[in-house]
């Protein structure tokens, strides 16, 4: 019986752990990084998306202060960019050069994102201008990422990891179970003893 649960275990664990991996390669893999360029310069880089999918451009800057966050208020990052996505074949995708304030990550760094676009599978070339700077911020990471519930996914991926670990240590424990000694609680009688 140890041996078929140990068996399972293991299967289990590799499928856990196969299955967060790749969909972790896979989100990884439709996201793109590039830096800010300086006014009037284009910086451009290629993704290839492997399913269909909503996208925006996100812009990650260092915090300069506060953000004015009150009720009616929608701050926006002091940049005008042209964004475009050229796929073979298609016409072009221009993404929304206003980006909004969408979050804060941790105490240094500030998010801003565009609309949401959808996009095909399929590769492209991610070309971004910037047309002018205003004040604030002179650097950023611009990327070019997947919109989806990537909480729940992560959780999801998170909760794989964990029962993948799990269904390792129960296959571990079966083992070593199967391999203790039956005869190591009964004592054995000395020789030459009466």
């Amino acid at each position: 019986m140890a041996k078929w649960v140990a068996i399972f275990a293991f299967l289990a664990a590799a499928l856990c752990f196969a299955w967060s991996g790749s969909r972790l390669d896979r989100l990884m893999a439709q996201s793109l990084s590039l830096p800010l360029p300086p006014v009037g310069h284009t910086v451009s880089g290629a993704v290839a998306i492997a399913e269909p999918a909503t996208f925006e451009l996100q812009a990650t800057v260092p915090t300069t202060g506060r953000v004015d966050t009150r009720p009616g208020y929608e701050p926006i990052l002091p940049v005008r960019l042209e964004a475009t996505l050229e796929r073979p074949g298609t016409p072009a995708v221009t993404l929304s050069s206003r980006l909004r304030y969408s979050g804060s990550i941790g105490t240094d760094l500030q998010l801003y994102s565009s609309a949401p676009v959808t996009l095909r599978s399929g590769a492209y070339t991610v070309r971004i201008t910037t047309l002018s700077l205003g004040p604030g911020p002179s650097s950023a990471v611009l990327s070019l990422e997947p919109v989806q519930e990537q909480a729940s996914l992560l959780v999801l991926l998170s909760l794989a990891r964990f029962v993948g670990w799990f269904m390792l240590a129960i296959g571990g424990l079966c083992v070593v179970a199967r391999a203790w000694p039956n005869k190591s609680f009964k004592p054995n009688p000395l020789r030459g003893s009466a």
